[in-house]
């Protein structure tokens, strides 16, 4: 039955006097409607909306799937049905109208299946104390088994402990590796700032040491261009010299061959006196220039220069070298 009961819908029942085309030729449904199709063959609206929308011929004999005819079921046609009960098929042997099957189902039929509580299986509730005196029920079987099912539990609980606590221990690693790896990214990070400052330190003990060198090569080079400019000075005086000492000697030989040049002889006897005190002072200044040429190898590069002098290569010659007597 189908839309008549909801306590009888879709429960499987056997029909005693139903009237041709109540009942669905396809799928044994009793609907309040049905369609008569041209070949005799009856449908319940589902069916026959499958049919059309397939390929629009009956199923069983191929004919055109059109309707000729509806029919309808009302509940008090059906109600007035004979019917056995629902559990006929559990031995129960009640015959009956569809109004009576509806009362006897939930109030009179004890052939419904139950559960029994021993063994799990299904008996009908009828059948259940004898079920258990006779001793049908598994039940002391299933207690049998309950240690073997008890200890299947223990093993899982087992191994569901140590896999809890493998994890556990891998969790435990993990968590240890973590915090060396923090410990060392902090030591690289004090590295770093460590090493951050050595390289300021040597930055400005660089200039500190860079700086007064270039000072003092600047003051050394100072000094030694003033030195060269007195020297240059001393030079020229010392040409004058030269000339004024060649003009007495000359005067000195045309002396000798005359009385007339006795007055600039006369004059010119103190000459040498000033040539040797120039040349004293010449002396002097070329030691004061020689102390400060050694003052000036000194100077960052200059012992390096002085070692390239002895090679073949060439070199550029500044006048401060040359004046020193340094030249290659």
């Amino acid at each position: 039955l189908v839309g008549f009961s909801d306590i009888l819908d879709w429960r499987p029942m056997q029909f005693l006097d139903l009237p041709p085309g109540r009942s669905c030729s396809f799928c044994n449904v009793i609907p309040t409607l049905t369609f008569v199709l041209k070949c005799s063959h009856v449908v319940c609206k589902p069916c026959y909306g499958a049919v059309i929308d397939s390929i629009g011929l009956c199923p069983f004999d191929g004919h055109p799937a059109h309707e000729s005819d509806i029919l309808r079921l009302s509940r008090d046609e059906v109600d007035n049905f004979t019917v056995r009960c629902c559990n006929s098929s559990q031995d129960c042997d009640f015959v009956g109208t569809v109004a009576q099957a509806k009362h006897h189902l939930f109030s009179e039929c004890y052939f419904h299946p139950v559960t029994c509580n021993g063994c799990n299986t299904k008996v009908i509730r009828n059948d259940i104390v004898m079920h258990i005196v006779d001793k049908e029920c598994q039940g002391e079987s299933s207690v049998s088994e309950t240690p073997q099912d008890s200890g299947d539990v223990c093993d899982i609980r087992q191994n569901i402990t140590s896999c809890l606590e493998s994890l556990s221990e891998k969790v435990s690693a993990v968590e240890e590796q973590l915090n060396t790896h923090t410990v060392s990214i902090d030591e690289a990070k004090s590295s770093i700032g460590r090493i951050g400052e050595l390289m300021s330190m040597l930055r400005l003990d660089e200039r500190d040491r860079v700086i007064p060198q270039m000072v003092d090569h600047s003051v050394s080079v100072q000094l030694l261009t003033a030195d060269r400019d007195a020297v240059g000075k001393l030079i020229d005086e010392v040409d004058v010299l030269q000339r004024c000492s060649e003009e007495v000697t000359t005067f000195t030989k045309a002396e000798k061959e005359g009385s007339e040049t006795k007055p600039i002889a006369k004059a010119s006897c103190g000459i040498p006196r000033g040539q040797g005190t120039l040349e004293k002072c010449l002396v002097d200044t070329s030691l004061v220039m020689e102390e400060k040429c050694k003052g000036l190898l000194e100077v960052q590069g200059f012992v390096g220069l002085l070692r390239k002098t002895s090679s073949s290569e060439p070199l550029a010659i500044t006048p401060n070298i040359l004046l020193c007597g340094y030249s290659p």
